[in-house]
């Protein structure tokens, strides 16, 4: 029933008012094994967030300080980031998309509920690396990499990559990414980035090229994969600082590990 009045945007602020949004997380932390109910809970959450992300108070329109949204702030501290984690790592295609559709709405939408977010995951993966580990998954890591590739937001480009990243300290996924089309994506989006200079996803781009660069495990097989050199170039040109430092680090260790990489 709750899904069918989230699907109309006329009852959301009063599904919102009602706290529909904590009960839904409840509901659905209680529901990991049932997967259709799961899924039209976390397909609300989206819907719900989506509404708070698209709707802000006029005084938040008014005033170029950021407000960050009560009820998001609360999801975060009910655990949703544990819930989402888990949804993800489900085999069911319709549960992890929606959960990754609910990470796209706290990470994209505000640099504060983003940070936030990672704190909370950072803090999740410190508690149980274990969850770190499974979020790295490569069937895990292919569903977000799909959205990278396939969405042309700039603000997609971003979360995909910063959670790329984030897992990316991990060296059991560095094959799978150098594997991947990963490296080709991001010389894409770097190629279209560099006039805009987006120093954030620069970074968070020339952060993933240093770990792999930086492995015992794929550093061999980067005369293989000229798309990685390709990007340690543009990263050289690019206005971010850390960017630059990582390219330059990155080339240093890979031409001495790889006498073909350039």
């Amino acid at each position: 029933m709750a899904k069918q009045f989230a699907l109309r945007t006329e009852y959301h602020q009063r599904m919102i008012d009602l706290a529909f949004l904590p009960a839904l997380l409840g509901v659905a932390r209680q529901s990991v094994a049932e997967l259709e109910l799961l899924r039209a809970l976390i397909e609300s959450l989206v819907r719900l967030c989506t509404f708070l992300t698209a709707y802000r108070p006029p005084a938040a329109e008014e005033n170029a300080t950021e407000v960050v949204n009560p009820q998001m702030v609360q999801l975060l501290e009910l655990g949703v980031v544990d819930v989402i984690l888990t949804c993800v790592r489900q085999d069911d295609q319709g549960v992890s998309s929606w959960a990754i559709g609910v990470m796209y709405e706290f990470v994209s939408r505000s640099p504060i509920m983003c940070s936030l977010w990672y704190l909370c995951m950072t803090r999740e993966a410190a508690a149980a690396p274990a969850a770190l580990t499974e979020v790295a998954q490569p069937e895990n890591l292919r569903r977000v990499l799909a959205m990278f590739v396939s969405d042309n937001d700039a603000e997609a480009h971003y979360w995909s990559v910063a959670l790329i990243s984030r897992v990316s300290v991990l060296a059991s996924t560095h094959r799978w990414i150098i594997h991947s089309p990963l490296p080709q994506a991001m010389a894409g989006v770097a190629e279209v980035l560099m006039p805009n200079s987006h120093l954030t996803l620069m970074s968070e781009m020339a952060g993933i090229i240093l770990r792999l660069c930086h492995s015992i495990d794929v550093v061999p097989m980067m005369a293989k994969c000229p798309t990685i050199a390709t990007m340690c170039f543009r990263l050289l040109t690019a206005d971010a600082k850390s960017a630059h430092l990582s390219a330059i680090m990155a080339v240093i260790n890979t031409t001495a590990m790889s006498c073909g990489f350039l």
